[in-house]
């Protein structure tokens, strides 16, 4: 059977591409529109298109260089090893409600925006409606968006094997890779806490936070060790705190 961690990630660059060609149909016919003497209408078109397209490119491009650190962890791990199902079940769970949370605080900045836009629309040109037909699209795009991509992630996690990997420039936790050397990303805080026995599970705790649209992202990973791997789990946050500067 192929082990889930090792197969490469394909559906964030399934979406960059349908939102390019989404965009590059919203472009043509917005232009198509102006040439025709169009109004308002054609740029409302171009401005979705363009958002689109930038979209697919950021999105294309992130994606791209955590899949290449993906695999230099895999190949170069500072700590690695697989997690009982009960484990790790568990730690899914725990995961999965952070995540849920994260995406709704992001989501409702982003639609207080559009609603602000579609209210204040009528208000800024002759065809001010326009653009409050155009904020409420995009909210609900984004809504849509935002519930596509949690439920993804989370059925994601559910089913992402029970390989653990921590390198240099990331760790993949639950079949998900977390890259703090992208750019502006960083560690915050990292540290190991040993189980209660001498057989149980310690935690090794990673905090990192990356720039997003509504300032800096922090995400917080709580990660079971076992006990055979406290020693490698104690060098491993060692390399970190050194190579991030963290005392």
């Amino acid at each position: 059977m192929t082990d889930p961690a090792a197969a490469p990630i394909r559906i964030p660059f399934f979406v960059a591409g349908a939102m390019a060609l989404g965009g590059l149909a919203l472009v043509g016919a917005g232009l198509a529109m102006l040439q025709d003497g169009g109004d308002m209408n054609g740029f409302g078109l171009v401005t979705i298109g363009g958002f689109l397209l930038v979209m697919a490119v950021v999105t294309a491009a992130v994606y791209g260089k955590m899949e290449r650190q993906r695999r230099d962890a895999l190949g170069e791990p500072l700590l690695s090893y697989r997690l009982p199902p009960d484990i790790r079940r568990d730690a899914a769970e725990k995961a999965a409600a952070e995540i849920r949370g994260q995406n709704l605080s992001v989501l409702l900045v982003m639609l207080a925006f559009c609603v602000l836009l579609a209210l204040v629309g009528p208000f800024l040109a002759e065809d001010g409606w326009l653009f409050s037909v155009i904020a409420l699209g995009l909210g609900a795009f984004l809504a849509l968006a935002a519930l596509v991509i949690t439920r993804y992630r989370t059925w994601k996690l559910r089913r992402g094997g029970d390989r653990v990997v921590v390198a240099r420039k990331g760790a993949l936790v639950h079949g998900q890779f977390h890259a703090w050397t992208l750019l502006g990303a960083r560690i915050d805080a990292i540290g190991y806490r040993p189980g209660p026995r001498d057989d149980a599970f310690g935690e090794l705790a990673i905090a990192y936070s990356a720039p997003s649209r509504t300032g800096r992202q922090s995400v917080s990973l709580a990660i079971p060790v076992p006990a055979d791997q406290e020693e490698a789990a104690r060098r491993t946050v060692e390399v970190l705190r050194e190579g991030h500067r963290l005392s």
